[in-house]
């Protein structure tokens, strides 16, 4: 098949297409119909537009809107939405979710490595907290702010707890926080170590406290422990609970993170 007659077929069937199922079937079939390796299937997304403009106007406008409304953002919040969790994550699942075939997808999101950065990037951007003011101040609000928000996609505590920050806009919210820390009095390197000792914190305590264990087992025998019985009783466990040994470890561990940059000073 020639370009010109896969293109016209792509556009006759395109024309036709209302849904984003209908603009991904469409796709499909064009790729199937010329191969891998035939310059139809090698057109990136800003050339769809332009081949659509000069075989059929109307067709080409509708297509420019489907793309437009597409972004990274807009694939990794399919991924973070994701039911099934990131452990099912395929770029083939996750381009069928946002209407487009996966070759249209690696425009945006290259690889597989690269959207589970883009969610651990995702979901630090949501904690609008600023380091600005009092560092003990931001950081506690931070580290609050963070562990709301990583409840609400417990299937995602796996990706942040072993994967480092490594994209532009992750780590310029690195940046920004370490930049505060050095201007409060500790050095770049302490700066780091506050940064990681209050993030993983985090994530510890969400990781414990979303498992699978972390609730109440009505089943467990307290006879013999007395003690274990009475937190029981007073609602060890329970979501205030939590809550209270966050606030409780958290400022601990300000505490001495704060004795760090007093010694720094000093020395």
């Amino acid at each position: 098949m020639t370009v010109t007659a896969a293109v016209e077929r792509f556009l006759d069937s395109l024309t036709a297409a209302t849904t984003r199922a209908g603009y991904a079937e469409t796709l499909i079939r064009l790729t199937a119909a010329t191969g891998p390796h035939h310059p139809v299937a090698a057109l990136r997304p800003e050339h769809y537009a332009a081949v659509m403009d000069h075989w059929n106007t109307a067709a080409a406008a509708t297509w420019n809107r489907h793309l437009s409304a597409l972004s990274r953002e807009r694939v990794l919040e399919a991924a973070l939405a994701d039911r099934e969790g990131v452990a099912a994550l395929s770029m083939r699942k996750l381009g069928k979710e946002v209407g487009v075939e996966a070759i249209t997808l690696y425009y945006y999101v290259p690889n597989k490595d690269a959207a589970l950065d883009g969610l651990v990037e995702l979901v630090v951007s949501r904690v609008t907290v600023r380091p600005v003011g009092e560092w003990r101040a931001w950081a506690k609000a931070f580290a609050e702010s963070f562990r709301v928000e990583l409840l609400r996609h417990p299937a995602l505590m796996p990706v942040v707890a072993t994967r480092p920050v490594a994209t532009p806009g992750g780590l310029r919210t690195v940046e920004s926080a370490a930049a505060a820390l050095k201007e409060a009095g500790f050095t770049p390197t302490q700066a780091l170590h506050v940064i990681n000792a209050v993030s993983t914190f985090v994530v510890g305590h969400v990781l414990a406290e979303a498992g699978p264990g972390s609730t109440d087992n009505p089943d467990l025998d307290l006879a013999d422990y007395p003690v274990l019985a009475e937190a029981m009783a007073a609602g060890l466990g329970s979501p205030q609970d939590h809550r209270e040994r966050f606030e409780l470890a958290l400022n601990a561990l300000l505490d001495g993170l704060d004795r760090v940059r007093v010694g720094s000073a000093n020395t």
